[in-house]
């Protein structure tokens, strides 16, 4: 019985998650107190997903109960390296080859690398879509591409 409670007590707190406050945070007391205002109610809505964290838990694991996955993945390494060899990055996209772009198709884990590289020469123009762009808009636009 205890664990058909808990179950239940689970899926309910992981099907009201479009409630969550933003201050109090993705789980129950986020959709109790997640709308209302004030210090108070953000506290106590802490205070009950503190209680309940195996939901607060799934929430962030899954995506519920007011908690979202990232929708990209964040390429950080790849980012420096462009960061770092924005030029030469430019020349050998515009190029369609290079030792640069084949480092960045190392280490995005591209499959058929002679099909990114001729995307992305042929993309130069969205990845690089003006002279200040930057090395995290680059990355975007690269990833975007595969």
């Amino acid at each position: 019985m205890k664990k058909q409670i808990i179950a239940c007590a689970l899926g309910l707190g992981m099907a009201f998650g479009a409630f969550a406050s933003k201050n109090v945070g993705p789980g129950i007391g986020g959709m109790l107190c997640g709308n209302l205002n004030g210090l108070f109610w953000d506290v106590l809505g802490i205070s009950i997903n503190d209680t309940f964290w195996p939901v607060k838990f799934g929430a962030v694991t899954f995506g519920t109960s007011g908690a979202s996955q990232p929708s990209r993945l964040v390429y950080e390494p790849t980012e420096k390296f462009i960061e770092e060899n924005m030029d030469f990055v430019a020349t050998d996209i515009a190029m369609g080859n290079g030792e640069y772009l084949d480092t960045i198709a190392v280490m995005l884990e591209v499959q058929d690398v002679d099909s990114f590289k001729a995307k992305a020469q042929a993309n130069f123009d969205v990845i690089f879509p003006n002279a200040e762009v930057s090395a995290a808009e680059v990355t975007q636009n690269i990833v975007a591409l595969l």
